[in-house]
């Protein structure tokens, strides 16, 4: 059973020869009665209280739970972006070994060639060097031919000159204009 403030403001007791001064008992009943008012009265307000309370820490809770969410969402997100990071850090690394390693077998390949060409240049030069020699050396016999064939000429012209300076000077002549027996060879 429940007692509001007024069913004690309003209770009544039976009078008895010795039993308590009535106005006594009116008094504290009154003042039991508005204690119990202002207790039922603090008792909403603190229900009221608490339901606000609750209300907030059931907004705050989902806030909390939000902000746990956002952060391991971030948190996953910047995990995904470092992994994607990662991954093309290494692509463009494996790209750049590759493009590293077809320039160094672009480069081998003209150091090569280019040796290569070196040595077929110096065997061409040796060659050339070779042919000059032989050239030279034709040269050289065709003049040392032209030299003697020049010196026999050259005598010939010599022995002829002498010989034109000599007719004047000898007696007989021959009538075909050459030389008589004064130059006669042994």
């Amino acid at each position: 059973m429940s007692i509001t403030p007024v069913d004690i403001q309003q209770q009544q007791f039976k009078t008895v020869w010795r039993g308590y001064e009535s106005e006594e008992v009116r008094v504290f009943l009154d003042q039991v009665g508005q204690r119990m008012v202002e207790m039922q009265r603090q008792q909403t307000e603190h229900k009221t209280s608490i339901e606000h309370l609750e209300r907030e820490l059931a907004d705050h809770r989902g806030r909390d739970e939000m902000l746990r969410e956002a952060v391991l969402t971030t948190q996953r997100a910047m995990d995904d972006v470092r992994d994607q990071a990662r991954k093309e850090a290494e692509v463009i690394v494996a790209e750049a070994e590759v493009q590293a390693e077809q320039i160094i077998q672009s480069t081998q390949s003209k150091v090569n060639a280019l040796s290569d060409e070196m040595r077929e240049l110096r065997i061409q030069r040796a060659r050339l060097i070779e042919d000059m020699r032989n050239v030279l050396e034709t040269h050289n016999k065709i003049l040392d031919i032209h030299t003697e064939e020049g010196l026999g000429a050259q005598l010939e012209a010599s022995v002829t000159t002498l010989a034109s300076r000599r007719r004047p000077t000898q007696s007989t002549q021959n009538p075909s204009g050459s030389l008589g027996g004064g130059l006669k060879s042994n």
